[in-house]
């Protein structure tokens, strides 16, 4: 690990303090060209879900290439689905249209409920959307599981759970 010069701990630690971490320096490595954060300070989730949300849509084509979004706009603005039961966080169709994917975000940790809460959502688009014989799938997207999470999801094999990461670095530029 190198150490930092004080002018240039000063102005990391007053970067990390603004993001609200505070100060992190001492446990960051640097190689030319790169400020490299370790492990540790960014295992932090999306402060709101509505950021997890926004960062997925925002990237749809690059996250879920093969399915298409399948919401309404309302003056300029995305609509999330509303059925009897709730309010689905994002609703897409495969781009084959055989297939209805409902994907439930938790910006934290997921607990075993969540589970729960996909399945009414399904079994709503099941009966509601799915005419044609489509199959219903989801996806639950969380920053962290518990061990009840994957115990029980493992007996449900339409239902697939991601962990999101968030990664960060800095790169000096040459000037």
């Amino acid at each position: 690990m190198t150490t930092f010069d004080p002018n240039e701990k000063k102005k990391l630690d007053e970067f990390w303090d603004s993001l609200g971490y505070g100060s992190k320096t001492n446990k960051i490595s640097r190689d030319e060209n790169k400020i490299i954060p370790s492990e540790e300070i960014f295992q932090t989730a999306f402060s709101l879900e509505k950021y997890l949300e926004e960062f997925i849509i925002d990237n749809w084509d690059s996250i879920f290439p093969n399915y298409d979004l399948n919401e309404e706009e309302v003056d300029g603005k995305r609509k999330k689905l509303r059925i009897d039961n709730g309010e689905i966080d994002i609703f897409a169709i495969r781009k084959d249209k055989k297939e209805f994917l409902i994907i439930e975000l938790k910006k934290g940790r997921a607990s075993d409920s969540v589970i729960g809460q996909i399945q009414r959502y399904m079994a709503s688009v099941e009966e509601d959307f799915a005419k044609n014989n489509e199959k219903v799938s989801g996806v639950i997207i969380a920053f962290e599981d518990d061990p009840k999470i994957r115990k029980t999801l493992r007996r449900i094999p339409n239902i697939h759970f991601y962990q999101y990461k968030i990664h960060f670095g800095l790169n000096k530029l040459k000037i």
